[in-house]
Parts: structure tokens; sequence; C-alpha cells
């Protein structure tokens, strides 16, 4: 059950076996590669992937990555800024009322003062880092903004509107707590947690047998979420975690979605990257 807004296409629950049989008529019927990626626009040579890591992605974005990194603790600083100046707004699009808020700053929105280079005159920081990453060759920055949801926020289930394009989340502020007791977080995000685990365990038996395991070199603590992790997001079957000064490299175009089970607010840094099937991509096998 879903409904265009925007750029997204919004969804609400739906029982699951409803959902099986959505994702397998999309299969069957309609050639998605993937029940779970279905957006408006779709480019079948693209790869395939909810979340991208260091060993599997383009080579522009691991580029990017190295650069955001630098710019974390003065984009914390800048949106701590535009927070207190109440600069920023509520965007209210699959969000859950009555609980939780979304607040976002897009630096190179027309509703903003722009410099004449296009980008926001209230975020000097976050302009110097999209300058920085326009000299990456192959990398295209469509949009750049910060992202704040606030305890138990629950972005609903949404997709996408194209498979080229990759989003990358700069983790500024990131609780690293328990969930608050009495918090329940939603049933598919919690699934795919424990999907991710399983996935992460057979990928540790291989390495000890000395198999070659091509996934991400830092998986034990990217694929699945903790049970200290408490601000999670959904992607595809995949659940993950933000951390504060890594980047979290995502694929919207997959269902995705994010819930805050912290006692603080979660803020993030987001790049959205376009794609082509045509730009070099590397795949780094490690054991």
């Amino acid at each position: 059950v879903c409904v265009c807004v925007c750029e997204m296409l919004c969804c609400a629950f739906v029982y699951r076996d409803i959902q099986v049989n959505i994702r397998n008529q999309l299969e069957e019927d309609f050639h998605f590669k993937n029940g779970l990626q279905t957006p408006m626009y779709f480019d079948k040579e693209m790869r395939s992937l909810p979340f991208h890591g260091t060993d599997k992605t383009y080579d522009s974005v691991k580029q990017a990555v190295n650069v955001m990194k630098k710019y974390a603790p003065s984009l914390s600083k800048e949106f701590n800024g535009l927070h207190r100046s109440k600069a920023t707004f509520t965007d209210t699009d699959c969000i859950v009322h009555p609980d939780g808020e979304w607040e976002r700053f897009e630096v190179k929105a027309a509703w903003t003062t722009l410099n004449r280079d296009g980008c926001s005159v209230d975020t000097p920081i976050a302009c110097k880092l999209l300058d920085e990453l326009s000299s990456i060759e192959d990398l295209i920055v469509t949009r750049m903004g910060y992202s704040a949801i606030t305890p138990e926020t629950w972005i609903r289930p949404h997709i996408g509107a194209s498979n080229r394009r990759l989003k990358l989340h700069l983790g500024l502020d990131v609780p690293n707590s328990a969930p608050e007791e009495g918090v329940v977080f939603p049933p598919d995000i919690i699934e795919a947690n424990v999907t991710a685990e399983i996935r992460n365990e057979l990928r540790q038996r291989k390495a000890k047998k000395g198999e070659q395991v091509s996934d991400d070199p830092h998986a034990d603590r990217q694929m699945f979420c903790h049970e200290r992790s408490c601000a999670l997001m959904r992607v595809g079957d995949e659940t993950r975690c933000w951390r504060e000064g890594e980047v979290l490299m995502l694929d919207d175009s997959y269902v995705h979605e994010v819930f805050n089970g912290c006692s603080e607010t979660r803020v993030v840094l987001q790049v959205t990257n376009t794609c082509t099937s045509s730009q070099p991509y590397s795949q780094t096998h490690t054991s």
C-alpha cells in the first residue's frame, strides 16, 4: 500500500503474507530483479546492493568517503548552530505522528539564501565540502543536506525514485547506547538485523577456515547492529547502524526505513550521488 510523495514512494504497513505476495508479483510479472527494489526509474545495467561497502563501490565514491570523514566534527558544530537559530525545517513525509520529528536543512535548496556557487550562505562548512567533492572525477553530487531525527521517530518504508544514485550518510551525532526501555521497533527492521547477523557469522566462519570472503573487511562491526545500537536503518533485507565519523553507503531504490529508539537525536549529513553503469567500480576480495 504505497503513495508517491515528491521523490519518494511511501509505503504503509501491510501484513507479512501480503508483503511476500507483492514481492513475488513484482519479480515475476514486472521483471524486477528484487521485489524490494522497485524505483520509478529502473536501470537494469546498474549494480544491485542495498548497502555498498569500502570493498564494493564506485571508485569516485571511495574518494568521497575519505574526504567526508575529515569534515565530521566541524559539520556537527555547523548543524547545531542551524538548530539553535531555527534555520532548519520539519519534514512530514513518511513520518508517523504524533511521536517523532524529522528536522532537515538542504544546502542547495532554492528556498535558502544561496551564494554565487549555488550553496547556502548559512552552511559554509558544508559548502566547502561540496566544493571539494565536486573536484572528484565521476562524482556527481545532486543533493546535500543535514538530517536529524528525534527520539521515537519512525520514517516509514519508502522507495527512492531511481536506482542510478547512491546516498552517503556521514554520522555526525549518533547516540551509542542501548534502546530506551519500552521502545518497540518496527518488526521488519528487527528481522533484517537478525538476517544480517546470521550473514556475518557465516562470513566469520569462512574466514576462520581460510576461505575467501568477498565482503566489507569491517563487516563484523557494520553488517548488523549490536545491542548498544538504538538508531537503525533497514534497506531491503539488511539493517545497519550509523557511527559518528563513519559513512554509510546505501541504495535508496530499495525499500528502506529508519527508526530512532534512542533517548537523544541522531544527526547525519546526507550526500546524494548520481551513478552510471559505466563508472569505474572496484570489488576487492578480503580474507
